[in-house]
C-alpha cells in the first residue's frame, strides 16, 4: 500500500484527499466537519499513520487552490474543491494536470464519472491522459473525453491472471478509439512499465 512509500523514501510533502479515517484517533481530530467523508477500512487508517508519523512532512489536502510553478513546469491541481462532497471514495481522486514544454499530461488517478462532471469546467485539451481507475467503465465518460481529447492513453492494469474486474474495459476502449489510433494506447498489461518522456524541445516519445 501507499505507506510503503514513506517506509522507503523520505517524503516532504503529501496531497492527501478530504477523506478521514473513523477508525484512527488522530485523524478524527483532524476532519473538516461533521459530514466529512469517512472510511472505516485498515490501509486507510495505516496510510494515516504513515503521514503523521513521517519526520518534516507538510501535509496538505487536495484542492483546485494548488498550484506549483517552476521555472520548466507547472502542476495545477484541477479537482476538487476542498468543500467537495462525493458519494463514491473514488471520487475524491484529483485531477493533475503536468504541464511541461507546453506539453500537457492528465493525472486522474481512481476518478469517476462523478468527479469528471464536477470538474468539467476545469478541463482542457491534454497530450497525454492517464485513463482513469485502471480503465473502469465507471470513468473516462465520453463528455469528459469531449473537453479533454488527448492524443495518447496510458493505462494501468493487471495481467489477465491477476485481474479479476476485466480492466479496462472494452467501452473504455472503445470510446478512446474514437478519438485516437490503437497504437497510441499504452496499456501495463501488455506493454509493460510505460515511461513517457518529453525531449526539451516538446517532442512526446
Amino acid at each position: 500500500g501507499a505507506e510503503m512509500i514513506f517506509r522507503e523514501f523520505q517524503v516532504n510533502t503529501v496531497f492527501r484527499p478530504t477523506i478521514f479515517s473513523s477508525i484512527n484517533e488522530q485523524d478524527k481530530l483532524r476532519m473538516l466537519s461533521s459530514d466529512s467523508f469517512t472510511s472505516n477500512t485498515q490501509i486507510w487508517s495505516d496510510v494515516v499513520d504513515a503521514m503523521y508519523e513521517e519526520p518534516n512532512c507538510e501535509i496538505l489536502f487536495s484542492n483546485i487552490e494548488i498550484k506549483i510553478i517552476e521555472s520548466e513546469y507547472e502542476i495545477e491541481f484541477l479537482s476538487p474543491k476542498l468543500d467537495s462532497k462525493f458519494k463514491n471514495v473514488n471520487s475524491y481522486s484529483p485531477f493533475i494536470k503536468i504541464t511541461y514544454k507546453s506539453k500537457s499530461i492528465l493525472l486522474t488517478g481512481d476518478s469517476t464519472e462523478e468527479s469528471e462532471m464536477s470538474a468539467l469546467d476545469n478541463l482542457s485539451k491534454v497530450d497525454i491522459l492517464n485513463v482513469g481507475h485502471h480503465g473502469s467503465k465507471t470513468s473516462t465518460s465520453q463528455k469528459f473525453l469531449d473537453k479533454t481529447m488527448p492524443t495518447y492513453a496510458t493505462i494501468s492494469c493487471n495481467s489477465e491472471d491477476g485481474n479479476n474486474f476485466g480492466h479496462p474495459h472494452q467501452e473504455v476502449l472503445n470510446r478512446l478509439l474514437k478519438i485516437m489510433p490503437e497504437k497510441n494506447i499504452y496499456r501495463t498489461d501488455i506493454n509493460g512499465n510505460i515511461i513517457t518522456t518529453i525531449s526539451k524541445s516538446g517532442e512526446i516519445g
